[in-house]
């Protein structure tokens, strides 16, 4: 009987061990309310039941407490994501189609932001006012059902809880009036950035401290054309620039002519605010190469970190050189070398697996998690991760190339980053017999992840 290669079959270890590193091991997740649930109930109103195509559209959350007993909520009015996950809406047009999710393409990264817990007694209520713009993409004038959702389940492990629906009308502006409106919006943030350009932190007269975020979100509601160049100037003028983001990345048109107007953007600004932006919209690989071509050469090393990025989604083989030199510059940051090297392995070439087994043979100390890393992200990628099907063979490493690694893993004492899990996951795959002192010493880890793997690994190396 043929034993398999220890690589084969390594695509099942990595997302128990993904979710193993994404949470400490005392974490434990939040178990549903199982007694004296509250008992709440949920309604949504609007101040008025007609807009216009292009105006913000506030929708007031009510919940109120119909139980015998307190229960807590969330009193928070920011959310790193944009919008607050708790409060959902829906809306369906007259004839009953769906509306689409007004962000399908935005990715706001790490979630979060503060909040403080509140009591509802009994008898009581309170409100919170939510845009139906940043949940359904209204686009066009006609009559809409919108539904209201509250999800407490995110903290407090309670039942969602859905309103009755509510029909509202959005009157269309022609095209005279958009642009008139529009004009009016960009008008606005144009003088609020005139005049920050001389009086940095200061506020322009008429213009309260708020309305520059205040202003995107309006603007960016119009879905016009009209609104590109403004949003971009606000990206690169203004560190308040989430909501331009957010607005260049799902609510102005993915055309051609947006898709050309990013592009002159990135050749005349570099891509440093524009990674994500040009990630959400639709362009060619053709498109991007000389794009890229530029950003990765050595001198433009500023644009390094967001050219790796998208050399993941726009890959040409002509990139392979200048990312093998990424990945080997000490001088580079070491998130922006793991980018470099994770390009490798899901565009795999003979030329990436000689230079990633090149730094596993002396691998740095600050590349040990980098490496880690690479080795995992690459035998896991599947074809949505690998668009050009060309990720890591089970042959390309060895065991031997591995130990390296694995040595210096399980060495280091190190918990931020949890190395000594790499390693012992990385050994219960790939372990060899010189591992087995280390891995005696790990399995009675008062770590019980480290504990298990480590005994795992012992237990296939001394079968």
């Amino acid at each position: 009987m043929t034993t398999p290669h220890p690589i084969a079959t390594a695509p099942r270890l990595w997302p128990w061990l993904l979710l193993a590193l994404a949470l400490p091991t005392s974490a434990q997740p939040v178990p549903p309310a199982t007694t004296n649930p509250p008992n709440l109930s949920l309604t949504i109103r609007c101040a008025t039941n007609e807009f216009l195509l292009g105006d913000p559209i506030p929708v007031e959350f009510v919940i109120r407490n119909h139980g015998s007993t307190d229960t807590k909520y969330e009193n928070r009015n920011y959310d790193r994501g944009g919008r607050l996950p708790e409060y959902q809406l829906t809306a369906q047009t007259g004839s009953g189609t769906p509306v689409p999710d007004a962000i399908m393409h935005f990715r706001s990264g790490m979630m979060g932001g503060l909040f403080g817990e509140a009591i509802l007694h009994p008898g009581e209520s309170y409100t919170k006012t939510i845009p139906l713009n940043l949940w359904a993409a209204i686009r066009e004038p006609g009559q809409y059902e919108v539904t209201g959702t509250y999800r407490p389940e995110y903290i407090y492990g309670t039942n969602p809880v859905t309103s009755a629906p509510i029909h509202i009308t959005v009157r269309p502006r022609s095209a005279s009036e958009m642009h008139a409106y529009v004009q009016s919006l960009t008008n606005q943030l144009a003088l609020r950035l005139d005049y920050l350009a001389t009086h940095p932190g200061g506020r322009p007269p008429g213009l309260a401290d708020a309305d520059l975020s205040d202003l995107q979100q309006q603007l960016m509601y119009t879905g016009s054309a009209e609104a590109v160049s403004t949003l971009l100037r606000v990206v690169f003028e203004n560190g308040d620039h989430f909501w331009a983001v957010v607005g260049l990345d799902d609510y102005v048109p993915h055309t051609a002519e947006t898709r050309s107007v990013l592009l002159a953007a990135a050749q005349a600004h570099g891509l440093e605010n524009l990674q994500g932006i040009l990630q959400a919209h639709e362009f060619t690989d053709k498109d991007m190469k000389p794009l890229l071509t530029r950003a990765l050469s050595e001198n433009h090393r500023d644009e390094w970190p967001s050219a790796v990025w998208l050399a993941l989604k726009y890959y040409d083989d002509d990139f392979t050189p200048r990312l093998i030199a990424i990945a080997n510059d000490p001088r580079a940051r070491w998130d922006t070398r793991s980018i470099a090297l994770r390009a490798l392995t899901f565009h795999r070439t003979d030329a990436g697996v000689q230079a990633i087994k090149a730094l596993l043979r002396d691998p740095a100390p600050d590349m040990l998690r980098t490496l880690y890393e690479t080795i995992s992200n690459g035998y896991y990628a599947g074809a949505d991760k690998s668009p050009n099907h060309r990720p890591l063979r089970p042959a390309d490493f060895t065991p031997a190339d591995l130990r390296p690694l694995i040595e210096r893993l399980l060495a280091s004492d190190n918990g931020a980053y949890q190395l000594q899990v790499c390693g012992v996951a990385l050994a219960k795959q790939f372990g060899s017999p010189e591992l087995i002192p280390q891995l005696e010493t790990l399995s009675t880890n008062a770590n019980p992840t480290i504990q298990g793997c480590a005994r795992d690994a012992l237990a296939k190396l001394k079968h």
